[in-house]
Order: C-alpha cells, then structure tokens, then sequence
C-alpha cells in the first residue's frame, strides 16, 4: 500500500471514529498505538454481582450453564488448537470453572451443540506472553472465552449464568481489564456505568517487563505479573 493511499484510509478512520469517541480519545489510542511495542497501558474496571446493568439479551436463542468436569476435559479433543491437558488439568486444580452456550443441533433433535465458553477464575489465570493475572477477595474475573466463527456478535453467552455459584463462594463482583487503546471496548464499559479502580502499566525494556499497578487496582487485590514460562 502506497503513503498516499495508507494515510487515506487512516483519515477515513479518524473520521468514521470521531463522532464515537471524541478527538481526545482518538489522540490517546494514536499515541499508545505508536509506543505499543514497549509501553502498554490497562484500564481495570468492576462491576458488582448480579449484575444491575440493562442487559444486551442475545441475538439468538441458547442456554448456558456450568460445563462438568467431564464435559471440560472434552474440549481438548474438540478444541485441540485452544486446549492442551495440561490447561484443563491445572485449571481444574485451581477451582476455576467453565461456562458454555449450547443451542439445538438442528429442529429435529434434542442433542445440544457447544458454541461458546468462557471461563471463570477466583485466583489466579494464564493470560497471553507469558503475563498471568491474580485475583483475590470478592473478585471474579473472567479469561479465555471463545465463540464459533459463525456465532459471535450474537450475545449467545449469558455472563450471569455463574452468579449464584460465585455468590455461594463469597465473589461479589467481577474484575477485569482492557488495554487503554481498545476505544470499543472502554466505550461500552463506560456506557454501562462501570467505575474504573484504576490502571496498569507495562513497560519493556532489554527484554525486560516492568509492571506498575496504581493503588486502587492493588488495593482490590487484581494483579498483572510475569509467569517464569508460557505453559499454554
């Protein structure tokens, strides 16, 4: 793609997204977008359970419950390129769980199709490049969710479907975090009313990760940190 053309289609971005997100917002994905290779920035956010917010119901008609452990231990035959064992295993072990949407197979049966999940976790979660995250108190956070190609957008995954489970277990509320650059995102949390507690930072140096988390963020127990090898 020739300058011309690539700054072209970089001003018709700007433009789509203006009205959406404001000129500040744009600028602060601009910039972080350029360091990006050595300087990140998380946005940490909660919300209480059950959840108060209007819902977005689904687009189509599912049911989601908690996955058996037999039924977990499936999806590394089904889902071989997203599960290993060795994750489901130790998983397990830490009392994570896992929920999944299930739809007909077709209008002539009963059998059920899986066609997302998502899981939850009370202590602590693999998360991408080696990073792990760690939760503690009240919290849950919620990591490692997939939807079939041809379902996602559809809301076919109802997040409140755990709650009396994390309820039974002390949780009262949920955890989680987005990079500070992934506008869709901020804007529908900030939509909903969800108060942020604070940021995480994560700056690369000589190979080296260095992780800052602002008071609030440590304060709630919710943590970023480098595991010694990437298991999954």
């Amino acid at each position: 793609m020739s300058r011309f053309r690539w700054f072209k289609s970089k001003l018709a971005q700007i433009r789509a997204d203006l009205p959406r997100y404001g000129l500040y917002e744009i600028w602060v994905r601009f910039c972080l977008n350029r360091v990006r290779f050595f300087l990140r920035v998380y946005e940490v956010a909660s919300r209480p359970i059950p959840n108060d917010e209007p819902s977005e119901a689904s687009r189509i008609q599912s049911v989601t419950r908690r996955l058996s452990d037999d039924e977990v231990r499936a999806l590394v035959k089904e889902m071989p390129k997203h599960y290993t064992q060795a994750f489901v295993d130790d998983a397990l072990a830490r009392g994570d769980i896992c929920l999944g949407a299930f739809m007909q197979a077709n209008h002539d049966s009963d059998e059920e199709k899986l066609v997302a999940f998502t899981w939850r976790s009370y202590s602590t979660a693999p998360d991408v490049d080696g990073m792990w995250v760690r939760v503690r108190h009240h919290y849950r956070y919620g990591y490692k969710a997939f939807t079939l190609p041809e379902y996602r957008g559809l809301r076919v995954i109802n997040a409140s479907a755990s709650d009396e489970y994390d309820l039974s277990l002390g949780k009262t509320a949920t955890i989680a975090y987005v990079e500070r650059n992934n506008l869709a995102s901020l804007r529908q949390r900030r939509r909903k009313g969800r108060p942020v507690l604070g940021y995480i930072i994560i700056l690369k140096l000589f190979g080296r990760r260095h992780i800052w988390h602002s008071r609030r963020v440590r304060e709630a127990g919710f943590e970023l940190y480098e595991s010694p090898t990437d298991m999954y």
